[in-house]
């Protein structure tokens, strides 16, 4: 699949590190088709892995519009 054709990028680019990087890929709605999360709204979504829960509040920084500080114009 596209991962597989990823994974050895990632190690050419980043040794070590891009070797050890994990892909996790889940439905993005329930069963009833819900969506699972709004990456643009208020929340959480969390994902566990053995017995290790990794957490994201929501909305991800990332996808928001660019801000700046009022006082210094800082991003």
């Amino acid at each position: 699949a596209a991962v597989d054709a990823i994974r050895p990028s990632f190690a050419g680019l980043l040794g070590p590190a891009g070797r050890n990087f994990h892909f996790f890929f889940f439905p993005s709605t329930t069963d009833t088709g819900t969506a699972i999360a709004d990456p643009r709204l208020p929340g959480e979504i969390s994902v566990r892995v053995v017995n290790q829960r990794y957490r994201w509040r929501l909305p991800l920084g990332s996808l928001l519009p660019e801000k700046r500080c009022p006082v210094d114009g800082e991003r």
